[in-house]
């Protein structure tokens, strides 16, 4: 009753598995729970298996489920619909290949059919090739998912769980909700909608650090809402808009508008302020980054990446950007430090009631210009470059900038023909002019205009 038979041919598609059409295949009507313990292994084999019951895995038993069709015709009520039930506990293993799994109540079609997979104490779970929609996937306790090509609902990792999905496809949310430290590395996910993302309860004393990775993948609009600590990267994805809320633990989130976390509070009233690292490493984003926290300091690290907007509202961290293109800024009620490395501005910046810092080597477009300043102040540290003819530096050159208001500030050229300065701008201040000038040792001086949008460095050509 618990064994199939003959395997049958496989039809696939990636992240929708099919099972063909096999007339050997068996079929099976099971009435009550399957139970298995004290390392006891069953295997489904190219059945179609209907079973009136739910299914408990424990005392490093095995489950394979091969080339199969699992319909539960028994699901228990909840708030979000009707659930049947797989449970793993004490180190058991399930492996699902080729197979797809559903849930059938003919009596109640209009309510949600869902499959609530658990797995608790380090078991494991092998997902290959199959598609169950309708699956909430749930780890705790060092319980590890390996998922190729494979299609759920939604997935939560939590205490040190971790999850491998590979060319796979969460039809509806990645609703991780990371504890302590989790892991989890996606690549190769299809497109669809990344929802929601969480790290509730992580502190840096614990050490623990939760962690998510995407690799190659494709991913509609998601939100992140994240506790103290953790770390989020993005390689080689497209995203259509990504937002992250940033937790610390006196802080309060309210009144963000329609599709924003409203009126959050973190339960939370002590302890440190870890790291959120932010890396997007050769991603796009279409829509815009909206980074949002209340309290702390935060690090971001965006690299090689296109970013349409970067949003930044109460942020009191340091954002590095290296190797990208940012078309616009709008940054609100923050006290933030961007850092540049070979990046570039395309439209410019919306300032409101900050105080930042620009360093680095940034270029910015012709095209960039101011859309609000207001209530804020900026102090941005220039570089100056000076080479000669054929391109090399030239050290010890002096460096003199004037400001419109004839004040004069003096600096010499390094090893590397580098001279920096920092300069404040203020409301009232963000348009005017400055005057650069370097005079070489031979008594030959250049002159340029510097404003605020102007790149940095700065590269001026001794005759």
């Amino acid at each position: 009753m618990r064994r199939g038979t003959v395997v049958g041919l496989l039809c696939l598609a990636l992240a929708a598995p099919t099972l063909a059409q096999s007339s050997s295949r068996e079929e099976v009507l099971h009435r009550g729970d399957i139970v298995l313990g004290g390392r006891e292994t069953m295997t489904i084999d190219n059945a179609t298996y209907e079973l009136v019951g739910e299914i408990h895995l424990g005392g490093s038993s095995t489950l394979v489920i091969r080339s199969s069709e699992l319909r539960f015709r028994k699901a228990s009520p909840s708030i979000w619909g009707r659930f049947a039930k797989i449970e793993l506990r004490d180190r058991a293993t399930l492996r699902i290949e080729g197979s797809v799994v559903t849930v059938i109540s003919p009596d109640r079609e209009s309510e949600a059919m869902m499959i609530d997979v658990i797995a608790y104490d380090s078991s494991q779970i092998a997902w290959d090739d199959t598609a169950a929609d309708g699956a909430v996937i749930r780890l705790f306790d060092d319980s590890q998912l390996a998922m190729r090509r494979g299609t759920v609902f939604e997935m939560n990792l939590k205490n040190s769980a971790g999850a491998v999905l590979d060319g796979s496809h969460v039809s509806w949310a990645l609703g991780f909700e990371f504890v302590e430290s989790a892991r989890a590395s996606l690549t190769g996910l299809v497109p669809g909608q990344i929802a929601d993302l969480s790290f509730p309860g992580t502190s840096a004393a614990s050490g623990s650090v939760p962690s998510l990775q995407i690799t190659n993948s494709s991913v509609g609009a998601w939100s992140v809402l994240a506790g103290d600590a953790a770390d989020i990267t993005l390689l080689d994805c497209q995203v259509d808009r990504l937002q992250v809320m940033l937790q610390s633990p006196r802080g309060r989130i309210g009144g963000l508008g329609p599709g924003y976390y409203s009126d959050w509070t973190p339960t939370r009233d002590g302890g440190l302020i870890a790291p959120l690292r932010l890396h997007l490493i050769n991603t796009t984003v279409t829509g815009s980054v909206c980074v949002w926290l209340v309290g702390g300091s935060n690090p971001i690290e965006i690299a090689d990446s296109r970013i349409t907007n970067l949003l930044l509202y109460q942020y009191a961290g340091t954002a590095t950007l290296a190797d990208c293109m940012i078309d616009g800024f709008w940054i609100n009620e923050s006290k933030a430090d961007l850092r540049f490395l070979n990046s570039k501005v395309r439209l410019g910046f919306d300032l409101m009631r900050s105080s930042i810092s620009i360093s680095g080597s940034v270029a910015v477009s012709q095209e960039a210009l101011f859309g609000t300043w207001e209530s804020s102040t900026v102090l941005r540290t220039f570089e100056v470059c000076v080479i000669d003819h054929a391109g090399s530096p030239i050290p010890n050159v002096r460096v003199q900038v004037e400001a419109p208001s004839g004040q004069v500030y003096k600096t010499v050229t390094n090893a590397e023909g580098l001279a920096s300065f920092s300069l404040s701008f203020a409301d009232g201040t963000s348009q005017l002019v400055w005057k650069v000038t370097a005079a070489s040792p031979d008594g030959k001086n250049l002159t340029a205009a510097l404003g605020f949008l102007s790149a940095s460095p700065m590269v001026l050509r001794l005759p």
